[in-house]
């Protein structure tokens, strides 16, 4: 993956690992709760759009940043953890296109990678955790948080993509709290703080004061970590309360999950998705045709489809 040369090289711990559980332990022994909020009220009224990359990545440091005395050490690499998404696991992606129905067509859609991430080429702008010229592939738990993630209208037409995975992956987690049930001492209820911060930060309307702009440094600074750790992230929908996205990293997809299913959909008047027709026919040039609900094609390739005939 090309990252521009803009990660940051960190010292890590593999998550959940004795070492980590240490370094967590030392960190959050120092974490004040107070301190903590006084400096989140102080970077969240900054101007983020007169700030380059390096200066949002200073601020990020003033703001998690805490000295043990016992150590001597100041930290200021927030502890990570690992949520496993195991092999056979679905995850969803869904993009937007232009398509004629009676022709079989979409000019979106041309070579097999069209149903893969976009080329680097392609970002322009800072996305939720990528910068431009960075591509990532970003999916969804369920169809229904894909869909409400990209603003679907009833008239739009729009691919819904499965992809399975091969091999277990490690995604780092961004902003999972715990419930206030589960809080059985102080160091759980700082987690909590801490945690509450960067779901806030990833849940924010991203047209409020350049927020893309913070949270791919977030990313960059905090939870970028060294493959065989971490193939992506796990962090929280912006549209679907208690529903979460699996980003990865493009050479972890390439290596590690397939394409498996390829479905042209709308929306209904209630808002629920109504299949249109499947892709199928992958030959050795990429090629590929569409077909209707109720095909043979389809009740052979999409067999659990056939209710929708």
């Amino acid at each position: 993956m090309n990252d521009c040369g803009r990660f940051d090289k960190r010292y890590y711990f593999q998550p959940d690992s004795e070492k980590s559980e240490i370094y967590s332990q030392l960190y959050f022994s120092e974490f004040n709760i107070k301190e903590f909020n006084k400096r989140k009220r102080e970077f969240l009224s900054l101007s983020f759009n007169k700030l380059n990359d390096q200066e949002i990545k200073n601020e990020i440091k003033k703001l998690i940043s805490f000295k043990n005395p016992i150590t001597s050490q100041k930290y200021f690499y927030v502890p990570t953890w690992a949520y496993r998404c195991n092999k056979g696991t679905r995850v969803y992606r869904v993009r937007k296109i232009a398509f004629d129905l009676k022709k079989f067509y979409s000019p979106d859609i041309k070579i097999l990678r069209d149903f893969w991430y976009p080329p680097e080429s392609y970002i322009k702008d800072y996305e939720r955790l990528n910068y431009p010229c960075e591509s990532l592939l970003y999916t969804t738990q369920t169809p229904e948080i894909a869909i409400n993630e990209m603003k679907i209208h009833t008239d739009e037409y729009f691919m819904l993509i499965t992809y399975e995975l091969e091999d277990d992956i490690d995604l780092t987690i961004i902003g999972l709290s715990q419930r206030d049930s589960d809080l059985l001492n102080i160091v759980d209820v700082k987690k909590k703080v801490l945690n509450d911060f960067f779901f806030e930060i990833f849940t924010s309307d991203s047209t409020e004061n350049n927020l893309y702009n913070v949270t791919s440094n977030l990313l960059k600074f905090c939870f970028c970590l060294p493959y065989p750790s971490q193939g992506g992230w796990f962090y929280p929908s912006i549209k679907s309360e208690m529903g979460y996205n699996c980003c990865f990293k493009p050479d972890i997809a390439d290596s590690k999950m397939k394409l498996d299913g390829v479905e042209i959909c709308k929306l209904d008047s209630k808002y629920k998705y109504i299949i249109q027709a499947v892709m199928a026919n992958i030959d050795e040039n990429n090629a590929f045709t569409y077909h209707l609900i109720g095909s043979e094609t389809q009740k052979k390739l999409y067999p659990h489809l056939s209710l929708c005939e």
